[in-house]
């Protein structure tokens, strides 16, 4: 018997195997990174009132600014990306998991481009730019509920987002196999 929840350890990790199963086989045999993109907990309550539109913008931007940065290295790389509304702790906490491959084909498609570090400061920085810009534009136009009160409480508070830096996590992982095990913690 299986209650099929989200939640549920028990039916979590079937649903997990079952999924793998499926993912691993279709996975190269090479390096791969993961890339965790994350928002600022400011942010929560914006994403949280406007979940369709915003989770998937939130994948949207985030696979942009992976091939913008691979772009910007003459190449195009491969992956899978899981997004997760939740911390460990069942805690409101929004981020999505990239396996990313260490290379891709080159951009003109005449051969492999290998990469060994991935672009930190360029993935993040694009990133922000464009959920920064993506945001701005569907609540001027009044596409978002606005938890903050007002456009420019709204304003103020993305503002100085902005201009900080925000989390992303880039780590690496030495074939199929390491790649299975990060695929198999997202």
């Amino acid at each position: 018997h299986t209650c099929k929840g989200k939640l549920c350890s028990s039916c979590a990790t079937m649903a997990t195997n079952n999924w793998l199963a499926e993912v691993l086989p279709t996975l190269l045999e090479m390096k791969y990174f993961q890339i965790v993109f994350t928002l600022p907990p400011k942010l929560y309550p914006l994403f949280t009132a406007n979940k369709v539109k915003l989770y998937n913008l939130f994948f949207k931007t985030g696979s942009q600014a992976i091939l913008l940065a691979a772009a910007a290295n003459d190449f195009e790389p491969g992956g899978v990306g899981v997004f997760h509304p939740f911390g460990s702790e069942y805690n409101v906490h929004p981020h999505i998991h990239f396996m990313v491959t260490a290379g891709g084909l080159t951009l003109n498609r005449k051969g492999w481009f290998p990469v060994k570090w991935w672009p930190l400061e360029l993935t993040r920085d694009t990133f922000k730019a464009l959920l920064y810009k993506e945001l701005r534009k569907l609540m001027r136009a009044g596409e978002l509920f606005n938890p903050y009160g007002s456009l420019d409480k709204f304003e103020e508070i993305i503002q100085a987002l902005y201009l900080k830096d925000w989390n992303l996590f880039i780590g690496f992982k030495d074939g199929r196999d390491k790649a299975g095990y990060g695929l198999s913690y997202i």
